[in-house]
């Protein structure tokens, strides 16, 4: 398991490398700069007003899906047409209760322009997790990888042309993001549902498409749990834009500000993504076999954390650089924002790996209480820091509330699942940090360009996690070669 772990990690890693970066420092930064920080901190701010209501569109069912399909393959010809169903239903009340909450918050009308459109993609992104779920929970972890980069890389080309080739690029509009989104996302979904459709036709059991109401009923309730938890977490990443927006009188400028050190955060959160997207259905293969996890979990840690460490101490020590190279707008607040959130990186990288252990194993009341509780300390640190500090009090407040989560995850699974980090881990962890901030201060000294200072940096990350044996090359070296793609359940 740890063999095939590695392999489609590495595969997801590549795509995601090539594709997603792009996007978000290409395409998203060119964006903003052409719109202005007020205009796309409007379309931010909605869009985390609307992944609010997100839970009632997906209600939990993608992590249901690929836990329980991981766990139990033979029963995706049964669940499918029904979970379908359902997920037609769900997505017709989320578009009723988004539309009544702006309504009731009293969005203007260039909200209402960017809200439908908003709507229509996270109905499609919900649909498209459902089917990459379907896929992973049989195994298809290689497959996954490929089109968890599908959506971008077409929206790579038809916003690449609109920026760049057409004339009327210079003019951009945010309404356009929108639109060419719902557009691209239409045909990655599309090509998860024939990928799907092409395994359910070779299978013996035959695939009846009438919905089953009884069993629509069994998956809400089952789901149910998985659906608190996605909310409460959601509710506490999410927040901070929209009480930004709301709060302050400048508060779609604000907004605009925080998206712009959050769009460094989101490309590094994409790698602890990929994370618990393939050791969701692991973990649940290993549980159901009563295997230990803990070989897995602690693979999985030494090498994400090494990512988020060196990650975080590159931002911080060159955040006035990346923000006045990315940003034509910038100011010196949009660099102590980075600075502040960027450190949220390295406790989101750890509740990628435990949290979805914990997820797995179906401590789903344990964590809810834990991320309700998270919800409370989040909206508490927004309303004292947000009026005295704008997008700079968020993101202190963001590292804070994910800190909180990511602690009591950690000792959670060691007390649970006796799978927590070990002593041995921590204390490398420690002296990785150190040698690793030493070498940060150190290269200001240097006399050479900053960009060659920060590959500097960067590199000596992997040099000295291989030195503390964070990283064991040898190990994983041995796991590389591998056979055509094909289920790993077969």
């Amino acid at each position: 398991m740890k063999r095939e772990f590695v392999i489609s990690l590495v595969l997801s890693i590549l795509a995601n490398a090539l594709v997603k970066p792009f996007y978000i420092l290409g395409i998203d930064r060119t964006i903003q700069n052409r719109t202005g920080p007020q205009s796309y901190g409007l379309y931010f701010a909605l869009l985390s007003f609307t992944l609010l209501f997100q839970v009632i569109n997906d209600f939990g069912i993608h992590l249901y899906q690929s836990r329980n399909i991981a766990q139990h393959p033979h029963l995706l010809h049964k669940l499918l047409p029904s979970t379908l169903a359902l997920k037609g239903v769900l997505a017709i009340c989320f578009s009723v209760l988004v539309c009544g909450a702006a309504w009731l918050a009293g969005y203007q009308a260039e909200a209402w322009q960017l809200l439908g459109w908003l709507i229509g993609i996270q109905i499609l992104t919900s649909l498209m997790l459902f089917l990459r779920s379907s896929l992973t929970g049989l195994g298809y972890y290689r497959l996954d990888s490929l089109l968890s980069v599908a959506d971008r890389l077409l929206l790579i080309i038809v916003l690449g042309c609109i920026l760049w080739v057409f004339p009327y690029g210079k003019s951009f509009q945010v309404l356009w993001l929108a639109q060419a989104q719902l557009v691209t996302l239409s045909i990655a979904v599309l090509l998860a549902a024939i990928a799907l459709w092409h395994h359910l036709r070779h299978q013996p059991q035959r695939l009846h498409w009438r919905p089953r109401l009884p069993l629509m009923r069994i998956i809400l309730r089952q789901s149910a749990p998985f659906a608190l938890a996605i909310f409460l977490m959601t509710a506490y990443t999410r927040l901070d834009a929209v009480m930004l927006e709301r709060l302050l009188p400048n508060g779609t400028y604000e907004a605009g500000v925080y998206a712009s050190a959050y769009r460094l955060l989101d490309a590094a959160n994409m790698v602890g993504a990929l994370f618990a997207g393939l050791l969701l259905p692991m973990f649940a293969r290993l549980l159901k076999a009563q295997i230990p996890t803990r070989p897995l979990t602690d693979l999985a840690f030494r090498l994400i954390m090494t990512l988020a460490l060196t990650t975080a101490v590159s931002c911080t020590t060159f955040r006035h650089q990346l923000m006045n190279l990315l940003y034509t707008h910038a100011q010196p607040e949009w660099e102590y924002v980075l600075s502040w959130l960027i450190w949220s990186f390295v406790a989101t990288s750890s509740m990628y790996i435990f949290g979805t252990l914990l997820t797995a194993g179906g401590y789903l009341k344990i964590l809810n209480h834990l991320f309700a509780t998270s919800i409370a300390l989040n909206i508490a640190l927004n309303l004292w820091l947000i009026p005295h500090w704008g997008a700079i009090g968020a993101a202190i407040a963001t590292v804070f509330t994910q800190a909180f989560v990511s602690l009591r995850q950690m000792h959670l699974a060691q007390r649970l699942q006796h799978s927590g980090p070990t002593r041995s881990t921590i204390l490398r962890l420690g002296i990785f940090v150190l040698l690793l901030a030493g070498t940060a201060v150190a290269s200001t000294v240097l006399h050479i360009a900053w960009p060659a200072r920060l590959a500097i940096v960067v590199a000596c990350g992997p040099l000295w996690a291989w030195s503390l044996k964070l990283i064991p090359l040898q190990q994983l070296a041995k796991w590389m070669p591998y056979p055509a793609n094909k289920p790993t359940n077969k």
